[in-house]
C-alpha cells in the first residue's frame, strides 16, 4: 500500500486551546498528528513528455475506477485527485475534462518529486 503522507511532518499538538477541547471530548491527548501538508504541483516543464489520457467525467464515473483502470488499483486514486486539483468527486462535474498521467510511475515521480 503506498503512503502518501511519507514526507509529512508528524508532531505532538500540546497546544491549550486544543488540549481543552480534547479534555471536553474526554480523550487524554492525541500522541501523534500529521502538519498540514503542502502540495506540490508540477510545472509545464516538468510534464513535457509525460503521456496525459484525457476523459471526460460522466455519470457513474469515480476517481477509483479510473485508478483502477489507468493504474492497476483502486487506492491511487488521489493521484488523479491530486492531477486535477480536485480533492473530492464531489468537485467533478458531467463533462467535466479528467487529466490522468498514464504511468502510474511517473504520477508518483511528479507528486513526491523524486
Amino acid at each position: 500500500m503506498t503512503n502518501r503522507n511519507r514526507d509529512r511532518i508528524i508532531k505532538t499538538n500540546d497546544d491549550p486551546i486544543y488540549q481543552k477541547q480534547l479534555e471536553a471530548r474526554s480523550i487524554k491527548k492525541i500522541e501523534r498528528q500529521y502538519k498540514t501538508g503542502r502540495l506540490y504541483y508540477p510545472s509545464d516543464d516538468e510534464l513535457v513528455g509525460v503521456p496525459v489520457v484525457e476523459v471526460f467525467w460522466g455519470l457513474g464515473d469515480r476517481l477509483y475506477k479510473y485508478a483502477k483502470k489507468y493504474y492497476d488499483s483502486e487506492e491511487y486514486w488521489w493521484l488523479i485527485a491530486w492531477f486535477n486539483k480536485k480533492p473530492t468527486e464531489h468537485h467533478f462535474k458531467i463533462g467535466d475534462k479528467v487529466k490522468i498521467i498514464a504511468s502510474l510511475s511517473d504520477a508518483r515521480r511528479l507528486f513526491y518529486g523524486d
